[in-house]
């Protein structure tokens, strides 16, 4: 593979991939510092907008991740601060994201804003950890039913202390639409007549609906 003075990979290279370093052993590794340096966080994947809506998790992730040393100690904070427990029933999940991240990373040495399932797992990443803090802060239990539109994957649809401000408006855009949405439906239900399962429907009087005038 060729590669530039500054480290980045030369023109007509494949996007995705950064040139490869390797150290000592012949192991194939790269620092964070040096993913972040070199990533082309500007050029956006093509044809993003059909498969993936809103602006990237990847870049703001990988800066988090940086300032934290690393995947598995940003991991590992969340579970002292206990955000993500390790009893907690997607731990397992984020543990198996973040080391597949690292693999994407660190072996593989991908672009990670180059690649769109990157992009799927560091939002599915990043949902988890807003979710089990949103629970912390409020004293609740984890709620998924945002799921689909924070993903922002239409092909996810079978029917937020997110860092990225830009994602924070757009998901906060969508979800206000939905609500509204969702109490027109309500206050259509509302205005339904409620039927009166006491009354037989053969016990019903004239205009008045009630049982009839016994006569005199």
């Amino acid at each position: 593979m060729s590669e530039t003075a500054e480290g980045a990979p030369s023109a007509g290279m494949d996007a995705r991939i950064l040139p490869i370093m390797l150290i000592i052993g012949s192991v194939r590794k790269r620092a964070w510092d040096n993913i972040e340096r070199i990533m082309r966080r500007n050029s956006p994947i093509p044809d993003v907008g059909g498969y993936l809506e809103g602006p990237p998790e990847v870049p703001e992730f990988v800066r988090k991740v940086i300032s934290a040393g690393g995947p598995l100690i940003w991991l590992s904070r969340l579970v002292e601060r206990g955000i993500l427990p390790k009893n907690a029933s997607h731990y397992h999940e984020m543990r198996f994201l973040v080391v597949s991240l690292i693999f994407f990373a660190e072996v593989d040495q991908l672009d990670l804003t180059q690649v769109l399932g990157i992009e799927l797992m560091v939002r599915r990443i990043s949902w988890i950890e807003y979710v089990y803090e949103r629970a912390q802060k409020t004293a609740t239990k984890p709620e998924w039913s945002f799921s689909e539109h924070y993903m922002l994957c239409p092909m996810l649809h079978e029917g937020s202390a997110n860092s990225n401000p830009a994602r924070r408006a757009f998901i906060a855009s969508r979800l206000k639409d939905f609500a509204l949405i969702e109490k027109e439906l309500r206050k259509a239900k509302e205005d339904l007549p409620k039927p009166n399962p006491t009354v037989p429907a053969d016990a019903a009087g004239g205009e008045g609906g009630g049982k009839g005038r016994k006569k005199k």
